[in-house]
């Protein structure tokens, strides 16, 4: 694909993203809250250094099952992050850029009842979307974005928040395109497999 084909592409995909919950796409019957995110269940110990990340000014998320447990205050819900520790672990710019998409899509999650909030969360995403697809190629970095959407979107409650959004973004303007600045953190010396 030529470069002039790129930014038409990844925006094609994050308008696709955003439409799949609306239509059903992550799951029609999603699952019940388990005790993988628990307020009682501590978070997991990280391995991992996340000085990379450079996630910019957040506004603050809720206390809500909605959102479940955050306890280390990273923007991620604990079960979501220990899932990409384990599954893109020693693969650092998958593990970055799945933790970039993880915090927008609970951004979305916590601030898409209102068309600000929701717009803001699918730019965000449209950002995540973009940095996967610029480090890891297309079908890798597809098979993360589909997998993180279902994983956040697992409860009857998050699926209603998610939907809410969907709706909050309706006719909103997502452009592609690469540049500085898609990826929040450091991409210097990341090296894909």
């Amino acid at each position: 694909m030529t470069p002039h084909g790129r930014p038409a592409r990844i925006g094609l995909e994050v308008l696709v993203f955003m439409l799949m919950a609306g239509c059903g796409g992550a799951s029609d019957r999603p699952e019940e809250s388990s005790a993988r995110d628990s307020p009682s269940s501590p978070p997991p110990a990280s391995r991992f250094d996340n000085g990379r990340e450079r996630p910019g000014v957040l506004m603050p998320l809720p206390q809500n099952d909605v959102l479940g447990t955050d306890a280390d205050r990273d923007h991620i819900r604990d079960d979501i992050a220990a899932y990409i520790d384990a599954t893109h672990g020693d693969d650092e710019p998958a593990r970055l850029g799945a933790r970039q998409l993880a915090r927008a899509f609970q951004h979305a999650l916590a601030h898409g009842g209102d068309r600000g909030g929701a717009i803001e969360a699918g730019h965000e995403s449209g950002r995540a979307i973009t940095c996967l697809h610029d480090l890891l190629g297309s079908e890798k970095a597809g098979g993360i974005v589909g997998e993180l959407e279902a994983r956040t979107v697992d409860t009857e409650e998050r699926f209603a928040a998610y939907r809410m959004m969907q709706r909050n973004v309706s006719g909103a303007y997502f452009p592609g395109g690469n540049g500085g600045g898609i990826c929040r953190f450091d991409t210097t010396g990341l090296r894909t497999p």
